[in-house]
């Protein structure tokens, strides 16, 4: 099983932090962060929300962020 890893955006950039919330890397950018977690064979969990346009949600449309987003 591949570890899991939480990316965070942070004021001065992104923080990635292990399952057990300690912090293992500060980076600037989020392709800095992904490319962290994917050097240690690591993957970012997604959180799905429903895309939302004039208060309007779209039937099949979903959008992905991550971490603190």
């Amino acid at each position: 099983m591949k570890e899991r890893f939480k990316v965070e955006a942070i004021q001065s950039g992104y923080r990635v932090l292990d399952q057990a919330g300690k912090v293992l890397a500060i980076v600037e950018r989020r392709p800095q962060a992904f490319e962290f977690v994917r050097d240690r064979g690591g993957r970012v969990r997604l959180q799905w929300a429903r895309t939302v346009i004039v208060n309007q949600t779209l039937p099949r449309d979903f959008s992905a962020t991550h971490g603190g987003f």
